[in-house]
């Protein structure tokens, strides 16, 4: 709702959004700052940690006037479950007071985080860092509580971490944190056994400018996109240097120009060095959505390495590439491609966790058009068990159209006695009545 579109259900991509619309709309960044709080209470739920959602929040929190965040903020703490671990944190408020202070000083906000070093710090006692840009420069202030009280190997270690990213202050009270004061000073870190002035610690000389970070995602985008049409072999080097895949297909998809004669055998080459860079043969659900947009568009490429590569697809994925293609002829967008339940599905209906790996021949392509939005069905090859899961996803009221294929009798014939939505027998020639279909989905604005 707040975006007026879908939103992404990746973390990385969400916050991004949020980020971006923040920007965009900065007198209603009290209003992003509560719908992301609930919208992650709705939707992982209070038992899941929340630390990324921090920056997002203080945003808020510093910019505005902060009550609808408050409200939310308080919903979330009062909800005691994991989610809520870095928002009680004594920190996270004296870190956002410290940001507000610095915004009144023209200063802005580049991020507020928990956690410092991986998997080496307990979960409930993480040390904090907030990153500020002021006119002479970033300043990066991390904040290690008395609870935190590290050893002396990980006292090392986290500041050798601090000192990487730019860190020149460092708020370490307590007897416990004398290890990690000390190798501090060594660094050239200004440290604090207590809790001085904002102006204190607002003061003093700003970090030295760091080299960017390289930006592996963006590196493989430029070769897939580039003048020249690279090589599976040179893309699938450029994935040994780390950027997952999840990350470069929408990433991809943003650049590449679906109308380029090029975009097909682009496409094809990204699908077969992904294979062959991925240590395992699971399926990339980003890489699905990709690879049936770029195929329903015509790529022949495209389709061919979806057929013979099971990871996006098999050959029962053509079928969906097909209507998937009919469905675009009617100016619809297929912007997200899901096959079988998904983890937050399985999550909330235990049946559907049991029944998961019999529900592959169910396949839902998320589409719009304008202010219409719906789920297009394409389901084949069920047995009894994927029958009966099929059965608890159609129990979800949501506007739907569903393709059968004619040639699964028994299938069409179980689907029609449960009384749900008509189906669309498809052989393939069906497009006029599954666009006719489609044109009856609702608006947003209608529903509204």
């Amino acid at each position: 709702r707040l975006f007026g579109e879908a939103a992404p259900t990746g973390r990385d991509a969400r916050l991004a959004a949020l980020e971006r619309w923040m920007d965009a709309h900065p007198d209603r960044a009290d209003e992003a700052g509560a719908a992301a709080i609930r919208s992650h209470l709705a939707g992982p739920g209070p038992e899941v940690p929340a630390p990324w959602l921090a920056s997002t929040i203080a945003r808020a929190l510093i910019t505005s006037s902060g009550s609808r965040t408050r409200q939310a903020l308080g919903e979330l703490r009062k909800s005691g479950g994991a989610a809520a671990t870095a928002f009680v944190d004594p920190a996270f408020d004296r870190l956002v007071r410290l940001a507000k202070t610095a915004a009144g000083t023209g200063a802005r906000l580049l991020g507020l985080r928990r956690g410092v070093l991986a998997r080496a710090e307990p979960p409930d006692r993480k040390a904090w860092t907030l990153r500020l840009a002021t006119e002479s420069g970033e300043r990066v202030i991390a904040w290690c509580g008395p609870e935190v009280a590290p050893d002396d190997g990980t006292s090392l270690a986290l500041v050798a971490r601090l000192a990487e990213l730019g860190a020149t202050v460092l708020l370490a009270p307590g007897e416990g944190n004398a290890a990690l004061r000390a190798a501090a000073t060594t660094a050239g870190i200004a440290v604090y056994d207590g809790d001085p002035s904002d102006s204190e610690l607002l003061g003093g000389a700003p970090t030295a400018a760091r080299a960017p970070r390289t930006d592996r995602v963006g590196a493989i985008v430029a070769l897939v996109t580039g003048p020249e049409i690279p090589s599976v072999e040179a893309l699938t080097a450029a994935f040994a240097e780390g950027p997952r895949a999840w990350k470069v297909f929408p990433a991809v998809d943003r650049v590449l120009a679906l109308d380029d004669p090029s975009a097909d055998t682009r496409s094809a080459t990204l699908l077969r060095a992904v294979d062959a860079a991925a240590e395992d043969d699971r399926v990339i659900p980003e890489g699905l959505t990709f690879a049936i947009r770029i195929a329903a568009r015509g790529g022949a490429s495209t389709r061919e390495v979806i057929a013979n590569h099971p990871r996006f697809g098999g050959p029962a994925a053509l079928g969906v590439v097909d209507v998937a293609a009919a469905a675009m002829t009617g100016g619809w967008d297929p912007f997200r491609v899901l096959r079988g339940p998904t983890r937050k599905e399985r999550d909330v209906r235990p049946v559907l966790a049991e029944l998961g790996g019999a529900l592959d021949g169910v396949w839902r392509i998320l589409v719009r058009r304008g202010a219409q939005k719906g789920e297009l069905w394409f389901v084949t090859g069920m047995g009894p068990e994927g029958q009966a899961g099929m059965a608890q996803l159609l129990a979800e009221k949501h506007p739907r159209v569903v393709v059968l294929p004619v040639e699964d009798s028994e299938l069409l014939s179980w689907y029609n006695r449960l009384g749900a939505t008509p189906a669309i027998g498809w052989t393939g020639d069906e497009g006029d009545a599954l666009r006719t279909a489609l044109d009856l989905l609702p608006s947003e604005t209608a529903e509204a």
